[in-house]
């Protein structure tokens, strides 16, 4: 490879030419077979590259002739990511200075992107860069060279990090980000070397006492070491949960305070666009993306609220990772459901997908350690949090409820809120395969869960009542006979006292996401295996009643056309080849599951079957 001192500009070619749309095949090529090779370089050639070309003062200053203001962000992040990849792989093989060296330049560049140096030699660039994907790479990068460093590193630095998140809505981002990405790097990704995975088991081993300035281990993350840094991690989950929550309630009500705070006088005549506003920009635009000389107050006020949201993103983007090992017990005791309800009550569309995809990562948790007893706590907190949160939407009806036309309408094929309906559905099925027994019964949760069950079985899109029939056959298999049904009424009051109360059920802190919320009453006693053994249930007659009458018209209505004609294919299907699998597999399950009730309910089987045939003798007898 060419000298060391030119490298940089030879890595800043390369990434020009792989970027490049103007490039020829061969020169793109060739420009990824040379950072391929730069992978296998000397490892201080690639540190010492990829600094450069990250900095935006020296890519100012060294390279500017060769770049275009809209070249700089591709060549930063393609930059972080080379840097990123060799402190993972290759962090034995620096020497102690070098790593002090690397530790440093991962402080710099995060405090950069927290407050960007502005000089004259790095205007121009500056003005142009995207700052949300940057500060993702700079977050990322000191992630891993935290995680590299060891448990001592990480223990004296998070402390200041949620220190300075106070400062700022960018601060409290790029904490949260770091945090995210200490916890996907330690979850997911396996550092080579000696040593298998740590289980997540939280157990504790001595910590190593390496500060953030220090070389790190001669041998880089072993088994010792890993466990050293899952057991700091799991101990500062009770400073991390708090203040990711506190981060939430903060950021939300900035950014509310924001949209009702009038405009000055001079403001232009743009619209508002408060939380949702700019949550639809994107939480990409940030503050530092308005480095036009001129800026309106409506425009400063927009992106001062994408800052807010920014934030609010980060922080459900980090809990999202930090409940999938977290000890079962401290998550309970923790604001995490209470936070995640609030979201999915009165975030916007993204926020709320964000809140329930944290509640269905818990419902994905299996149980290790944990007594039967924790286990069953925090999973019926998810349930109360979640019902609660569907019922103050609107989404959850009783049996005998009729669908408002409404929620037909936004929950179909390309309604409003047809995204959040499926995503609903998703964490209903996680909680109900494998957690329905940890549901309380006599809170009403476990009713409220069938209510809510039911009500996406009766709306009419294919793709969303479908998606609940396979969950439906495991309920009524796992009822048996002698104990299946119980008096009707049960779920007759989505808003029953159970769905949204106690301390597990988000109910509580309805003006703040920080609200208490964690763990709601264990659901009874049951197999020491978990949740989905061991403890007879009971369906309610009502609901088991609609069941049968809702898929005995459904059978009816869903029928394949023997014409493939593109008109008998509803929007939501691409080919009538695509529709029939649909409505066949609709059909086998409704019937698998008709046979189930029957078996559980046989004189509602026969009520459901007396209506459906007077139906169609009906409807045959009328006059054409």
């Amino acid at each position: 490879m060419a000298a060391v001192q030119d490298v940089p500009r030879l890595v800043l070619q390369a990434i020009l030419a792989s970027q490049s749309p103007q490039a020829l095949p061969q020169q793109r090529k060739e420009a990824v077979a040379f950072l391929e090779q730069l992978k296998r370089a000397d490892v201080t050639s690639v540190f010492s590259a990829c600094a450069t070309l990250i900095s935006i003062q020296q890519l100012a200053q060294q390279y500017g002739a060769l770049l275009q203001p809209t070249d700089v962000v591709g060549v930063r992040l393609a930059a972080y990511q080379l840097i990123i990849d060799a402190v993972r792989n290759r962090w034995r093989e620096l020497s102690p200075d070098h790593r002090v060296a690397v530790t440093q330049l991962a402080l710099q560049q995060f405090r950069e992107a927290v407050a960007p140096a502005q000089d004259s030699a790095a205007s121009a660039l500056n003005a142009a860069t995207g700052s949300f994907p940057e500060r993702g790479k700079a977050a990322e990068f000191l992630a891993v060279v935290v995680r590299q460093q060891g448990a001592g590193a990480y223990t004296e630095l998070m402390p200041q990090l949620m220190a300075g998140a106070a400062e700022g809505p960018i601060q409290a981002e790029m904490t949260c980000r770091v945090l995210l990405y200490i916890s996907e790097d330690l979850t997911q990704f396996e550092v080579s070397g000696p040593g298998g995975a740590v289980g997540v088991s939280g157990d504790g081993a001595t910590a190593d006492t390496i500060s953030p300035g220090s070389s790190g281990p001669a041998d880089g993350p072993d088994v010792t070491s890993k466990r050293a840094f899952l057991s700091a991690l799991t101990a500062s989950a009770t400073t991390v949960f708090p203040f990711l929550c506190e981060v939430l309630e903060q950021h939300f009500q900035a950014a509310q305070q924001l949209q009702s705070a009038p405009l000055p006088p001079a403001a232009g005549a743009a619209g508002g666009s408060g939380v949702t506003g700019a949550a639809a920009g994107g939480a990409g635009a940030g503050p530092a993306g308005a480095a036009s000389s001129v800026a309106s107050p409506e425009q400063q006020r927009r992106d001062q609220i994408s800052a807010h949201v920014a934030a609010l993103s980060a922080a459900l983007g980090a809990l999202g990772t930090w409940v999938e090992w977290v000890p079962m017990r401290r998550l309970a005791l923790s604001s995490v459901l209470g936070a995640c309800a609030f979201f999915v009550r009165e975030g916007t569309t993204a926020l709320r997908m964000q809140a329930l995809d944290v509640l269905r990562q818990i419902t994905w948790r299996k149980r290790g350690n944990e007594s039967f007893a924790d286990y069953s706590e925090l999973m019926d907190g998810v349930g109360g949090a979640l019902l609660g949160s569907t019922a103050a939407l609107g989404l959850l009806l009783g049996p005998q409820d009729p669908l408002p036309p409404a929620m037909v309408r936004e929950l179909g094929y390309g309604g409003s809120q047809a995204d959040l309906g499926s995503r609903v559905l998703e964490v209903v099925e996680g909680l109900g395969e494998g957690h329905f027994r940890a549901l309380s019964e006599t809170s009403g949760r476990r009713a409220a869960f069938l209510a809510q069950l039911l009500t996406f079985t009766r709306h009419p899109y294919l793709r969303l009542s479908g998606g609940t029939l396979t969950l439906w056959q495991q309920l009524l298999r796992e009822a048996t006979p002698q104990h299946a049904l119980a008096a009707g009424g049960g779920a007759a009051a989505p808003s029953g006292t159970g769905v949204g109360s106690g301390a597990g059920g988000g109910g509580s802190g309805q003006g703040s996401p920080g609200g208490s919320g964690g763990g709601g009453g264990a659901g009874g006693s049951g197999s020491s295996k978990g949740t989905t053994h061991g403890q007879q249930y009971s369906l309610p007659v009502d609901v088991v009643s609609e069941l049968m009458r809702v898929l005995c018209g459904g059978m009816a209505r869903v029928v394949p056309s023997a014409d493939p004609g593109v008109n008998n294919v509803p929007d939501w299907c691409d080919s009538h080849a695509e529709y029939k699998e649909v409505v066949v597999s609709y059909r086998s399950q409704a019937k698998a599951i008709l046979r189930l009730a029957s078996s559980l309910a046989p004189e509602q089987a026969l009520q459901a079957a007396a209506a459906l045939l007077s139906s169609a003798l009906t409807a045959c007898a009328a006059p054409a």
